[in-house]
């Protein structure tokens, strides 16, 4: 059983099947309100080393230092995009701009707006004005070798439920759906477990799961194919509880 704890503060008890390998954790959440309309990304920290030296070469920094965490504003040398990383000493969050930086006064706004909470079991990124801003689109996200699994909430999961009844197995509901592969890996993937992705949605949470197919960048070479009993295995062991924020 692994817990962890959704951007937006969620605890999320999972148990994956060891089918699954090994994950590693990210999550995405959304704010929205008159002061704000943001996504962020939740990640582990050390990612955002990247940015200066793959995303935005050259890019500017200047450190804002808070209690348990710093928040780094960079910012392209050709000014044509810039973002925001708050930093702890487990994960990070970013939210990007897709232009300049704003404003000082406005990057300060932003940031006095953002609770930031960091421990090893995950980061829970909220508003310091709740009345005021609303949070949605929270997806907490398990990469391994082997696959990727997706975890919502019952309330947000149910947008990406198929219409029709999937398959009962206690008190889970399941459903195989095709997912979208451009037209020639369709072809290489037809007929296997590699072609589909798995909807599973419980009392309190929807999961989605897929597989990396082989030729996959996110898949190491020399993985053993066993998709079918890996898949078996996946959708009926993995169990989600989704205890809300």
């Amino acid at each position: 059983m692994v817990v962890r704890i959704a951007p937006d503060g969620a605890r999320v008890q999972v148990h994956i099947p060891q089918e699954f390998g090994e994950a590693v954790w990210y999550g995405i959440t959304r704010l929205a309100g008159p002061r704000i309309q943001r996504d962020f990304h939740i990640a582990p920290v050390g990612q955002y080393r990247l940015i200066p030296t793959k995303l935005l070469p050259g890019a500017s920094v200047r450190t804002f230092v808070r209690r348990g965490y710093d928040v780094l504003l960079y910012e392209a040398a050709d000014r044509t995009d810039s973002c925001l990383v708050w930093v702890g000493p487990y994960h990070e969050a970013t939210t990007w701009f897709g232009a300049a930086a704003p404003r000082p006064d406005l990057v300060a706004s932003l940031i006095n707006l953002i609770r930031y909470e960091d421990a090893p079991d995950g980061a829970r990124l909220t508003s310091t004005s709740p009345r005021l801003t609303q949070q949605h689109g929270t997806v907490l996200t398990g990469w391994s070798e082997w696959a990727w699994l997706a975890v919502r909430s019952a309330a947000e999961g149910a947008g990406v439920l198929p219409d029709w009844r999937g398959m009962t197995s206690g008190d889970r509901e399941i459903w195989r759906g095709q997912r979208g592969l451009e037209d020639a890996e369709r072809a290489q993937l037809t007929g296997t477990a590699y072609e589909w992705r798995y909807l599973i949605a419980g009392p309190d949470s929807v999961a989605e799961v897929t597989l990396h197919p082989p030729g996959s960048p996110l898949r190491p070479a020399g993985l053993r194919d066993d998709a079918d009993r890996r898949a078996a295995a996946l959708v009926d062991g993995l169990r989600v509880s989704w205890s809300g924020a």
